[in-house]
């Protein structure tokens, strides 16, 4: 009796664990069909006007000069990318966007604002708060143009 529930338990946890070892297999880039992306991911989050699932949240990869957390997303075309769970807002000065940054009340992680170029890098904890972030900028700052910007690609040295 006992081996029936065992096998019964590990039959329900198995598509859990593999699903699992498929998302920390994902590489930037990948295609996935229809079945992986049912299976792998958790929500679907529209960023400016572009619908993303969002697969998982993780660590910065061994190597990786960056020490900030990343999250792994599913375009409508089934392709991986890479959220730095980042928000770039150009076109209006960046004492502007520090503006409507304290109003908001937004946590970053990390804030850059480039005077020179009119361009700030803000960098949020979760994919969450990047798009919510993104949202509450958009409507605030009509002007500018404020995105999330997702890595489909990797560079690679010829």
């Amino acid at each position: 009796m006992k081996l029936i529930k065992i096998l019964g338990l590990s039959a329900l946890l198995m598509p859990a664990l593999l699903g699992v070892a498929q998302a920390a297999a994902l590489e930037i880039g990948q295609r996935l069909s229809p079945q992986q992306i049912k299976a792998l991911a958790t929500q679907t989050m529209t960023v400016g006007g572009q619908k993303l699932k969002v697969l998982t949240a993780s660590s910065p990869k061994a190597g990786s000069n960056s020490t900030q957390p990343t999250t792994m997303v599913i375009n409508t075309l089934g392709a991986v990318g890479e959220s730095r769970n980042e928000v770039l807002v150009s076109q209006v000065s960046t004492a502007v966007v520090r503006s409507a940054v304290s109003r908001l009340g937004l946590s970053t992680v990390s804030a850059h604002y480039y005077d020179h170029t009119g361009i700030t890098a803000l960098r949020f904890a979760s994919f969450d708060q990047t798009v919510w972030a993104r949202d509450q900028l958009a409507q605030r700052l009509p002007q500018a143009v404020v995105a999330v910007p997702v890595q489909y690609a990797v560079s690679k040295p010829r």
